[in-house]
């Protein structure tokens, strides 16, 4: 899953610098008179001449970045895919990242008038009566991330001897993942609910909006994208493209509901992604992911550059730098595997 900061601006960079570095990696053509080095540039991203000839032979070049507080993992991964940019764009409307990870365990988009009926097809599944469970007993700590209300609210349900606790417990559920979504949608950031811990409240809201900030290249490349990113829902851009999706997930063996915002947006050179998780109902907080998909090759073919930073409660406290080094190389395995997978799947699509 998907969610990026002062690492992906080293990626972007300026567009004709970057656009003529891939050039360089793949056809030795010289650089752009006049533009910054490719060495210095390569210097940036962290990436070796070891690691470009990977990029360029279809491997996947992977690097853990720098956290910006003690409860965030951050990745990055770089690849090469036999597509253009128009052909990556068709095929990421038919979600090859969702529906090929082996977490999914349902999902469906949210209508633009979003109501009770977008989440019709959710359940508790699997294992409907132990989530259910869970949720009627919720209260404070990251068993479950949620605000003091929706414990009170669901703490309150009542379930009659006999009575099985899953229907009245699932329809709680999808009234509280529309109310997260309508606030998000009627107030953006400041809308997100924080969730209720023991101890110092854990807040999405703060997470996104500092990783968001950091994005001071996405602010000069595609300022509208960069404004939407911290001031949403105002001034959104006629060229951008949104979405919002509820996900059915396991996490490492955790069932999760996830509710995503995905923002698209193209110029004349780059096209890029910004898949937000603004609400998880466990097993991490959030998670902020930018894919920048640039032209190689005369356009024959891409390179995509990867971001993601994930905030999760999991690795803060004692021993957190082996925690947070563990957590990433997990999560990049993880995410190799998907991006592989996916790879595969949508270059047999267009050679069909």
């Amino acid at each position: 899953m998907l969610i990026f900061y002062d690492s992906f601006c080293m990626l972007l960079l300026n567009k004709k610098v970057i656009f003529s570095i891939i050039l360089l990696l793949l056809s030795n053509e010289p650089a752009i008179a006049g533009t910054i080095s490719a060495e210095e540039i390569f210097n940036k991203l962290g990436f070796s001449s070891a690691e470009k000839e990977k990029i360029a032979n279809g491997e996947f070049v992977s690097k853990e970045l720098s956290a910006t507080h003690d409860r965030e993992l951050a990745i990055t991964i770089a690849f090469h895919v036999k597509m253009t940019i128009d052909e990556l764009r068709n095929e990421i409307k038919k979600k090859p990242i969702i529906t090929t990870d082996p977490g999914t365990i349902d999902w469906s988009s949210i209508s633009r008038d979003a109501s009770l009926a977008d989440f019709k097809m959710l359940d508790l599944g699997p294992d409907e009566r132990e989530r259910s469970m869970a949720y009627l007993k919720a209260e404070p700590g990251i068993a479950l991330n949620l605000s003091k209300d929706e414990i009170l609210a669901f703490n309150a349900i009542e379930v009659l001897p006999g009575q099985s606790p899953i229907k009245p417990t699932t329809e709680a559920v999808k009234k509280q993942l529309l109310e997260r979504l309508r606030a998000y949608r009627q107030n953006g950031l400041s809308g997100i609910a924080p969730y209720e811990r023991a101890k110092d409240n854990t807040s999405v809201s703060t997470f996104l909006r500092q990783a968001s900030e950091t994005l001071s290249t996405l602010k000069t490349i595609m300022p509208g994208l960069y404004n939407v990113l911290i001031d949403y829902p105002k001034n959104i851009p006629d060229e951008l493209s949104e979405e919002f999706i509820w996900h059915n997930y396991n996490a490492y063996g955790e069932p999760v509901f996830i509710l995503l915002h995905q923002l698209e947006m193209a110029d004349a050179e780059i096209f890029v992604v910004v898949q937000r998780q603004f609400y998880v109902s466990g097993s991490y907080n959030g998670g902020q992911s930018i894919s920048a998909f640039v032209p190689v090759e005369n356009g024959k073919a891409t390179i995509v550059f990867y971001v993601n930073r994930v905030s999760t409660d999991q690795i803060s406290g004692l021993a957190s730098t082996l925690k947070r080094s563990m957590g990433s190389k997990i999560m990049i395995n993880k995410l190799k595997d998907i991006f592989q997978q996916s790879r595969e799947k949508v270059e047999q699509n267009i050679q069909q």
